[in-house]
């Protein structure tokens, strides 16, 4: 669309008069086939170029709202004949028609049911590529729409627009103000004068804001805004606000800052808007140049929108403290992802939202730290993962083609954000900043679809896997999750070999072409990390590493965000440590030497080896990693809590109680599952669907809760340390058998994973008390040994 000096542009008026109610317009319009309003059709047939908009607004607060609108046009087909506008529940006065030779032309008719209004031009009619416009005057009372969020406020002082309707078909609610093209192609410059009574005067989209005073206390504001942008950007707020005006420095040289509150929240707003300057300079860093005129901000009652150049934010966050900050940034964020590019239509919604959230987690990252960067990007990934299917309809969405009703749900902005960084780490920061830089530029104030987006991403980046990508993160649901199913390290060619796993947490298909962040750890600190292309459900990988690792994770960094959650914990003294996405706490009953456990809860099912001879039903939705790195000196304990309770984790094992129920434990992913030998079950009763196990060893490898149907049950560690204590265990040779009860003579048998008896030894009571068992014929493995009628776990080094 073209830029026009509309101020220049003085033309002769011709009115027709007519006024409609609701249900008049709808008796006239009910044999007519009104175009959906849903979708971008009617931007093929005009080219809606501007809007000058005049609101008189000086009876408001009486709720008398007057308005008229001159939209300048041309027609984009040959032959368009009918204009039909957007306007929502307004009363239409009367329309004049100037034709582009700036004559008044009477050649139209008009019919308005109260949602279209369709102006029908007579064939006759030279619709031109020259300059066309309609002059509309309209009155009524702006609606807000049925979510109670878009559309019209007025409340406490305040009177202004919101300009999407979350209720509303279309989400774009311009037409609650103004007659328009309501969709998100359709952009336009526009000119906006309103009329008001002081004190109460308006923040304006624009460059500028103009004020003349007229007869008496009525104030005329003027401002203009050659930048084009669809309809739902565009806005006024009126209260008795004062003004902060401030400038900073950018790219494209010095913008203004203009931000509107009422005399007794300046000082909170200058508080709670502490760091925009930072925010800006760091947006401008990320994503290249700041292309508007001014940076702008005007205090509402509820809802923060945001209109370009004059975003519109809830008092609440004016609070004096940063609680809101992240939302600042967000809308702030939108002058890129939204305004400077926009979604082409509500399906390509993420693009807006998702990628104005991400950018709302990433200014942290320059305005504080990495770390805290990492944190607000892992918490919000873990409530994607818990969280999204519970607000949207109950199902894992993809991101494209939202249904209406989750447009602006929990998916597009928190799953966009999630998949915005993880966009990040597929591309690396360089690529990521530079290609996103250059869509600005190439596209600025144009739409953009999912596809297209994708496109550009992958033609500028020059990196084939964003199509991976698309497919995996955008077309499709859910997620994926990686982990090291084993490892090992060769010293004389200092080269590390591992295979990864991919599992799916309620995703259709593996994803491809994914850049796995993996995570080595050596026993002396070292830590590096380094990306592995994975595919499909295993991959085989070597790399050259200088140390001997004593751990290799994947997902760990948090480069990629998966269906894991991971802590760190760092133990610097004794005491209990609990963790933010695993239910584990570790608890160092001995502290000797400094270190860290990392704990992983990873939300997939972890699968039973084929072999392994005991009859386990493991748990469906989780199981869980520890890993210690240094602390060889120091003890750990620790505890793992389960939760059976309906709609919970281990729902499907509790069913019958908790008897059965046990933790198992393997070493490595490739490794068996055993019974974890260091466990104590503590619950309530028998029947208690809520638990946890406590660990009185804390070794390093993978945990999960299973079903045990095997007839060796495992008694409780208090009960069995009343009749007898066996140790070391694990064991590599000899194991000692303390009998601390009264059975004068003490049978042992010990039995193999599949339940063959592999030992027998018996002992008297005159040599009860010199009890020992040489377990050197027995291969490394798990056991359970069974003294008299109590049963152990035991486990062979």
């Amino acid at each position: 669309m073209h830029k026009i000096t509309f101020a220049l542009l003085f033309f002769a008026a011709f009115g027709l008069k007519a006024q409609y109610n609701c249900m008049d317009t709808k008796q006239a319009l009910s044999a007519m086939s009104s175009p959906s309003i849903n979708n971008n059709a009617k931007s093929d047939t005009f080219d809606i170029q501007h809007y000058q908009i005049n609101l008189d607004l000086t009876g408001i607060a009486n709720q008398v709202f007057k308005a008229d609108a001159k939209i300048f046009f041309n027609p984009k087909i040959s032959g368009a004949t009918k204009l039909n506008l957007d306007l929502h529940l307004l009363q239409v006065d009367s329309i004049i028609y100037i034709d582009g030779n700036g004559q008044a032309n009477s050649n139209f008719t008009y019919a308005y049911n109260d949602s279209l209004l369709s102006v029908n031009f007579d064939p006759s009619v030279n619709l031109s590529a020259s300059i066309d416009y309609l002059h509309l005057y309209y009155s009524g009372y702006p609606k807000t729409d049925a979510s109670n969020w878009g559309g019209f406020h007025a409340a406490q002082g305040y009177y202004y627009n919101l300009g999407v309707g979350f209720a509303s078909n279309p989400h774009t609610f311009g037409r609650a103000w103004f007659p328009c093209y309501d969709n998100f192609v359709e952009k336009s410059s526009y000119a906006i004068s309103v009329k008001s009574k002081s004190p109460l005067v308006p923040m304006l989209i624009g460059d500028s804001i103009s004020r003349v005073p007229l007869v008496g206390d009525t104030i005329l504001s003027n401002s203009y805004l050659s930048e084009e942008i669809p309809t739902y950007l565009a806005s006024f707020a009126l209260a008795n606000y004062q003004f902060l005006e401030d400038t900073v420095q950018g790219i494209q040289g010095l913008k203004s800052i203009l931000l509107a509150a009422k005399a007794a929240d300046t000082a909170n707003l200058k508080s709670s808007f502490q760091n925009l300057k930072a925010t800006f300079h760091a947006f401008e860093d990320y994503f290249g140049a700041y292309r508007w005129p001014r940076i702008g901000y005007a205090a509402t009652t509820v809802g923060a929108m945001e209109h370009a150049t004059s975003i519109h934010y809830p008092i609440s966050l004016i609070n004096g403290n940063l609680s809101g900050e992240d939302i600042m940034a967000h809308e702030l964020a939108h002058h890129w992802f939204g305004n400077l590019i926009t979604c082409e239509s509500a399906d390509d919604m993420w693009i807006n939202e998702g990628m104005a959230e991400f950018s709302s987690h990433l200014y942290q990252e320059k305005v504080y730290n990495r770390a805290r960067y990492l944190e607000v990007v892992r918490s919000n990934a873990w409530a994607v993962l818990n969280n999204a299917h519970k607000q949207d309809g109950g199902v894992f969405r993809p991101l494209y083609a939202m249904p209406h009703e989750y447009v602006y749900g929990f998916h597009t902005y928190q799953k966009g954000a999630m998949v915005g960084h993880n966009l990040r780490h597929y591309l690396g920061d360089n690529l990521f900043f530079s290609t996103l830089d250059s869509i600005f530029s190439k596209h600025a104030y144009q739409n953009l679809s999912s596809a297209s987006f994708l496109a550009e991403l992958q033609a500028i980046s020059g990196q084939a896997k964003i199509s991976d990508f698309g497919t995996d993160w955008i077309y499709n649901a859910g997620f994926p999750q990686f982990s090291v199913n084993d490892w090992s390290y060769s010293a004389s060619n200092q080269q590390v070999n591992f295979q990864l796993k991919q599992r799916l947490y309620e995703a259709p298909a593996y994803h491809n072409n994914v850049p796995v962040d993996v995570s080595f750890f050596g026993a002396n600190g070292q830590i590096l990390h380094h990306n592995f292309s994975h595919s499909g459900a295993l991959s085989s990988h070597n790399f050259s590493l200088n140390f001997s690792p004593v751990a290799v994770l994947a997902s760990y960094s948090g480069g990629l965000l998966t269906a894991t959650g991971v802590d760190h914990l760092k133990i610097a003294a004794s005491g209990a440590q609990g963790a933010a996405y695993s239910p584990i706490t570790i608890n160092c009953d001995n502290y000797v030497d400094s270190g860290s456990v990392i704990l992983m809860q990873h939300l997939v099912k972890a699968e039973k080896q084929s072999g392994n001879g005991f009859d386990f039903r493991l748990a469906s939705k989780r199981y869980f990693t520890i890993q210690k790195i240094g602390l060889a000196q120091s003890t750990l304990k620790g505890e793992i809590r389960f939760e059976g309770s309906n709609g919970k984790a281990e729902e499907a094992l509790l069913q019958n109680g908790n008897d059965s129920l046990v933790l198992l434990f393997r070493a490595k992913g490739s490794k068996q599952w055993n019974i974890y030998p260091y466990q104590t079950k503590k619950v309530a009763s028998s029947n208690s669907r809520i638990g946890s196990f406590e660990l009185s060893q804390v070794e390093n490898g993978d945990y999960v809760f299973a079903n045990t149907a095997e007839s060796i049950s495992i008694i409780s560690e208090p009960a069995a340390k009343k009749y007898y204590e066996f140790f070391p265990n694990p064991s590599k040779g000899f194991i000692n058998i303390k009998n601390k009860g009264t059975d004068p003579d003490v049978f042992v048998q010990i039995f193999n994973q599949r339940g063959s008896l592999e030992m027998v030894k018996s002992f008297s009571k005159e040599n009860r008390d010199k009890m020992q068992i040489d377990l050197g014929s027995l291969k490394a493995g798990q056991y359970v040994i069974k003294i008299n009628e109590y049963s152990y776990q035991l486990l062979k080094l």
